[in-house]
Parts: C-alpha cells; sequence; structure tokens
C-alpha cells in the first residue's frame, strides 16, 4: 500500500509540473515604441490606453513585433 502511495505523490506531483509549463502565446502592448508584457487580455487592453495603470511590466523590444 505505502507503494501506491508513493506512485501517486509522484505522479501528481509530475502532473502538477506538467501543467504549469504550458503557456500560451505572450501577450505583448506597444505604447510609443515601448514593449510590455502583459498577464492577460484585460490588462493589455487597459495597458494600450495607460501602461502605467496596467499591470504589464516593461520588456525588450525584441517581445514585441
Amino acid at each position: 500500500m505505502k507503494r501506491a502511495q508513493v506512485a501517486l505523490v509522484a505522479s501528481l506531483t509530475l502532473g502538477i509540473l506538467a501543467a504549469s509549463c504550458k503557456q500560451g502565446p505572450e501577450l505583448t502592448c506597444k505604447v510609443n515604441g515601448v514593449c510590455f508584457v502583459c498577464p492577460d487580455q484585460k490588462e493589455k487592453s487597459s495597458c494600450v490606453r495607460d501602461p502605467a495603470a496596467s499591470r504589464c511590466k516593461w520588456a525588450e523590444p525584441s517581445h514585441c513585433k
């Protein structure tokens, strides 16, 4: 029984790690030539209006294409 519990914990850990590594495309916002990376679509919309008020973070220009 203990072996089954260890296997269960190991498989759950691997599942959580695999899910956390899966990411969608990066949401970027470019305002006045400055690039920002946004966590979600709502913040991207906010970034276009006012980057300082959004939760978007400054990014290297290569992120925005």
